[in-house]
């Protein structure tokens, strides 16, 4: 993300923009005048239409809510026409290239993706500090911030509690280059599934293993519970689709590593709590969370048409209680803010592509993307940065968008795994 801050104070602070934002204009107007498609049919063919009327719904919530329209918010309606846009453009090479390749080259770059993040978050993590990429987004790491774990007794790992007695009461999480580590963690969490796809598209090449410990390793320096529940469940879900026979190597590799860490970084998963014990550190994370979700039910109820409007539940939450939260839940952050009417289109959404998914189980392409998307989904019941934060949104609606892509008379053949 790159800001320009030398406007007039007058109007703005501040302009945001993503580089990936200017990636998706590129490939728009490189669509409609290279392939000479009409944007109208770009946009509004087939499911298309669905997330067409989304997209209303957030700008009916916001131009409805009785909070006025900021600047920021305004970005965000932005935003959303992006997602849409987006969704539509994979969706149309999907149609002109086919699933495989494009699902491939996806993989191939979540991978790689997920491989750097590893390797920054795990550096992070034993200097307890930057490495120097505020270039790319990383987050300035601080004791004294909220992303931090209260230890008694300060260590890396296994090996050093019992060994030394080190200064410090107070363990950093790490960023990567993304905005807080449970946004990371999510990322490496179904970055997993699609890894173990990328490995057996690209005929079970060796080197796909060698990144599996590097991303299992800095999902748990992470400490994000809902990234752990959510890659345990998305993994199970695709070792459970496909033949066991077929996939001993990876399975092994997984379920090794992931106990290998586990058992290294046991202290830490301690004193973060939630997962193996509760101790008051969690409960103090959770409680909170739990008040946010009684809140929200309240204000579907007095808004329950339109919502509160996009991206004003912290406003909205505030009338009834002065201490709330945002809703660590996307099902109820969505209901809040779009009111029923934008809730039941993104359930649609949801299940259009789950039906797709199931009607194709045992095609091992779309066993990855179910499984990475599922993952996506069970984040969101824990967390809100799947529909909110701008990368984490591209990636969910990017899985929707390859779910719902081909009709079942064109479902693209898959060599077999008996090789």
């Amino acid at each position: 993300m790159y800001a320009f801050t030398s406007l007039p104070k007058k109007t703005i602070k501040s302009l945001f923009f993503y580089a990936s934002d200017c990636l998706i204009l590129v490939f728009l107007f490189t669509t409609i005048f290279y392939y000479r498609e009409s944007l109208r049919r770009l946009l509004f063919k087939g499911e298309r239409k669905i997330l067409a009327f989304f997209v209303g719904s957030v700008f009916l919530s916001s131009f409805l809510s009785s909070y006025a329209l900021s600047y920021h918010r305004s970005l965000h309606l932005y935003n959303w026409v992006l997602v849409w846009i987006l969704y539509c453009l994979v969706q149309e090479a999907v149609q002109k290239y086919g699933l495989k390749p494009i699902l491939k080259l996806f993989c191939a770059l979540v991978f790689s993706l997920a491989v750097f993040e590893s390797v920054v978050a795990i550096s992070q993590y034993f200097i307890q500090g930057e490495v120097g990429l505020r270039f790319l987004g990383e987050e300035k790491l601080s004791s004294t911030g909220g992303a931090i774990i209260p230890i008694d007794h300060f260590s890396y790992s296994i090996f050093d509690y019992y060994l030394f007695k080190a200064q410090g009461n107070v363990l950093m999480r790490v960023y990567g280059t993304f905005g807080h580590p449970n946004e990371l963690g999510g990322f490496l969490a179904f970055s997993l599934p699609l890894t173990f796809g990328y490995y057996l598209l690209n005929n079970r090449k060796s080197v796909v293993l060698w990144g599996i410990p590097f991303q299992i390793c800095a999902l748990f320096l992470t400490f994000s519970r809902s990234a752990l529940i959510s890659a345990v469940l998305g993994s199970v879900v695709f070792f459970i689709l496909l033949r066991k026979n077929q996939i001993r190597k990876l399975l092994a590799v997984f379920v090794l590593t992931f106990m290998a860490i586990f058992i290294t970084f046991l202290p830490q998963v301690i004193s973060r709590g939630g997962v193996v014990n509760y101790p008051e550190f969690a409960k103090q994370s959770d409680v909170p969370r739990v008040q946010s979700l009684l809140v929200s039910w309240e204000l579907i109820k007095q808004n329950y048409l339109v919502g509160v409007g996009n991206k004003c539940y912290m406003k909205a939450s505030r009338t009834i209680d002065r201490d709330a939260i945002r809703v660590h839940n996307i099902y109820a952050l969505t209901a809040v803010e779009l009111g029923l009417t934008g809730f039941s289109i993104f359930a649609l959404l949801i299940f259009s592509g789950l039906k797709e998914a199931y009607s194709r189980r045992e095609d091992m392409i779309y066993i990855t993307i179910v499984s990475a998307f599922i993952t996506m989904l069970t984040v969101g019941l824990f967390d809100y940065y799947p529909v909110t934060f701008h990368l984490s949104k591209y990636f969910f609606f990017i899985f929707l968008a390859l779910l719902t892509a081909e009709k079942r008379s064109h479902l693209v053949s898959v060599p077999s795994l008996q090789a």
